[in-house]
């Protein structure tokens, strides 16, 4: 969280239509962040397949610490017959709490964000065709 995915993701002028994510599906479903996500994943999911089905460009949103939560993604995309960009964005601990304290309805506990920083996996070059790092 705060990382800054969202919004390289709009500078890189991608139309919202184009990307899944979860934290708008959150927000569309109703879903608190502190609750089960299983619904959310499992919309997100399909909406994935449905555009890879078309062959449309698409952005995964989601913060996917580990190696098995991208490749759960990128197992997806393989079967569709994708080529799958990870783009890992870095951030200092104490930028993404600082740009965590400016968020209003999504911000996250400070407590998760250690959590989740603390479980972070690097991806390395086999997880996709292309792993670029962009530093924020």
């Amino acid at each position: 969280p705060a990382s800054g995915k969202s919004r390289w993701i709009h500078n890189q002028g991608c139309e919202s239509e184009s990307v899944v994510s979860l934290d708008a599906l959150r927000e569309e479903l109703d879903v608190d962040a502190a609750d089960a996500q299983r619904a959310v994943v499992d919309v997100a999911r399909e909406r994935l397949k449905d555009r890879l089905r078309k062959h449309q460009d698409t952005v995964w949103n989601a913060t996917s610490l580990s190696r098995t939560l991208r490749g759960n993604v990128v197992d997806i995309a393989d079967a569709y017959g994708a080529r799958v960009r990870v783009v890992a964005f870095e951030a200092a601990a104490d930028v993404i709490a600082a740009r965590n304290r400016e968020r209003d309805d999504t911000r996250v506990p400070a407590a998760a964000i250690e959590r989740m920083l603390s479980r972070w996996e690097f991806p390395d070059g086999a997880e996709a065709h292309v792993v670029d790092v962009v530093e924020t």
